[in-house]
């Protein structure tokens, strides 16, 4: 009567010994739970600081000697045909560079720097600011799509800085006082925008197809000037 369709009844489960641990409690694994859902909270902080000591290097391109290397650099065929070369390798880099083994979202203080090194590389004649920055970010290992994003708020405050620059100088040798100061505004509105949805634009494009097409044009174009310099 005891048992059922003839089965013995088992052995009953083992008592658990008084002060032992009784183990996890039922449920998901631990490892199937992050730690962290979303990006990182520090990411933005990271971000904007980054993005200040990026800026720092633009202060070297208001020397008098940065300026004359700008100025020798614009007058020399020779060397303008080398910057386009460069850009092209450049993109090429960017290219091929695998996105996989990118970790970071934000570039670390001294990589910001870095970048913005990278960036004044780039007032020199046929080289690329988008170029250069985001081939510096993506070796110092940030993703296609952070560097991208980095290039483009790194370029914020460059074109103020040169609008500025511009200004001043315009003010100095005093051709401003004949331009109204509602012209200076709606031009300087005008070429910001501008500006901003082009690299917007080029963002969006570098992101999703890459700037590998350029770089047959650019080649050629480096060969050719230099051939002809």
């Amino acid at each position: 009567m005891g048992q059922v369709h003839g089965q013995a009844p088992g052995p009953p489960p083992p008592r658990a010994r008084p002060g032992a641990n009784p183990g996890p409690p039922p449920g998901p694994s631990r490892d199937l739970v992050p730690a962290r859902v979303g990006p990182p909270l520090n990411t933005a902080r990271a971000l904007l600081l980054a993005l200040i000591l990026g800026t720092l290097p633009l202060a070297l391109a208001l020397s008098d000697t940065t300026m004359a290397i700008v100025l020798a650099a614009e007058t020399s065929t020779r060397w303008i045909g080398c910057g386009f070369l460069i850009t092209a390798a450049l993109l090429a880099f960017s290219h091929r560079r695998d996105d996989s083994v990118a970790s970071l979202e934000a570039p670390r203080p001294w990589q910001g720097l870095v970048i913005g090194l990278a960036q004044l590389v780039a007032i020199l004649p046929g080289i690329s600011r988008s170029g250069s920055t985001m081939a510096a970010a993506m070796a110092l290992g940030l993703g296609r799509l952070p560097a991208a994003r980095f290039s483009f708020l790194l370029a914020i405050p460059a074109i103020l800085g040169a609008s500025l620059k511009e200004s001043l100088d315009l003010w100095q040798h005093g051709s401003a006082t004949s331009i109204a100061p509602t012209s200076y505004a709606l031009g300087f509105a005008a070429s910001f925008a501008v500006g901003s949805l082009t690299l917007r634009a080029l963002m969006t494009l570098l992101v999703r197809v890459g700037l590998l097409p350029f770089v047959p044009y650019l080649i050629v174009l480096g060969i050719a000037v230099i051939a002809t310099s």
